[in-house]
């Protein structure tokens, strides 16, 4: 069971991501104005943006949720994978044939990313967490030391359920 999670979550995660990257891009399409699809855009250049972005997140390794981490650290790197993929998204867009964006548009489509990443990285922690608590993704450890510091570890490991761990 332990390694189907470790096979298909960072799947699903990419997934998800490239998800919200679409919707950001088409709602900055549809607040600009902008017909879709872009009239001067090919399937290369959505095809270009989607493997930019799962690149950057992979090697960000987005996907991997540390099990005592708190959300700052996934939102921490999703604001680096967003600056990343700006990055390449800019120069993609300013070595390209095609016919540059407006500045509005990747205004838009920054703000909405810097917006809607952040958000979906702390509702999958959410969800990791609540599938940690009913025994998903758990982790055996053994605590060793018969004393009252391991018996406080013993208690503060038990209390916190999301975070995978059974002794």
């Amino acid at each position: 069971m332990r390694k189907r999670f470790y096979f298909f979550f960072p799947i699903l995660f990419i997934l998800v991501d490239l998800l919200v990257v679409s919707i950001a891009f088409l709602t900055t399409q549809k607040v600009i104005g902008v017909s879709f699809p872009l009239e001067n855009y090919t399937i290369e250049t959505l095809f270009f943006l989607l493997l930019s972005w799962t690149s950057s997140s992979l090697l960000g390794k987005d996907f991997k949720i540390g099990r005592p981490s708190g959300y700052e650290k996934s939102i921490t790197k999703g604001f680096k994978t967003i600056a990343v993929f700006l990055a390449l998204f800019s120069f993609f867009v300013i070595f390209s044939n095609q016919q540059v964006l407006s500045r509005t548009f990747v205004l838009y489509f920054a703000g909405l990313l810097f917006l809607f990443i952040p958000t979906e990285r702390v509702i999958i922690h959410l969800v990791v967490d609540k599938y940690r608590k009913w025994g998903g993704n758990y982790r055996n450890a053994t605590i060793i030391g018969y004393d009252q510091l391991g018996f406080s570890l013993f208690d503060a490991i038990n209390k916190n359920r999301n975070i995978g761990i059974r002794c």
